[in-house]
């Protein structure tokens, strides 16, 4: 599983300046990660990711930005359904 900074997510850390929010966010999704390997990507629209935005991922990054979570997530669970 991950480390505390999976390598899926240094690219979109790297391009981007996140708020304080954004990068809790993005924490809280690599813990999930880290004890259950892969989340759905409708988890993102619910607690504890509303905890941040009621809207969940889509109300904390722009459109593009939330489909490249989404999109790192499908990768990370097309490799462990493998």
């Amino acid at each position: 599983f991950f480390v505390r900074t999976p390598e899926d997510f240094l690219d979109f850390l790297a391009a981007r300046t996140l708020t304080a929010n954004q990068i809790e966010f993005v924490n809280t999704l690599i813990d999930h990660l880290t004890e259950k390997g892969q989340v759905e990507p409708r988890l993102l629209y619910e607690s504890p990711f509303t905890d941040f935005d009621p809207m969940g991922v889509a109300g904390l990054f722009s459109a593009p930005d939330a489909a490249e979570v989404i999109s790192i997530l499908d990768e990370v669970r097309a490799r462990t359904a493998a």
